[in-house]
């Protein structure tokens, strides 16, 4: 991961992630590809297809269940994937 800007708030100021509006996520899969991992849009497909998709969160206070399906907006391919991830 890269920081891409920073500013010094007090602690007395709201929590940062009430301006978050999302994460974006490169993932570099071509090791699991190159180990036949066709099953993988298969997978996208069927959770992209998905009203909701369950899953447990760990948190200090216990586990619980979350719909992941609603905290993705967007999920596909890169078209043109990097020979290699930039340095962090």
């Amino acid at each position: 991961m890269r920081i891409r800007a920073a500013e010094l708030v007090s602690l007395r100021s709201p929590s940062p992630d009430r301006d978050l509006t999302g994460f974006r996520y490169r993932v570099d899969i071509r090791q699991v590809v190159a180990a036949r991992g066709e099953w993988i849009d298969a997978r996208v497909d069927e959770f992209r297809a998905a009203a909701s998709y369950p899953v447990i969160k760990r948190t200090g206070k216990g586990d619980r269940e979350i719909d992941a399906r609603a905290l993705v907006r967007q999920l596909g391919p890169t078209i043109v994937l990097p020979k290699a991830l930039p340095p962090a």
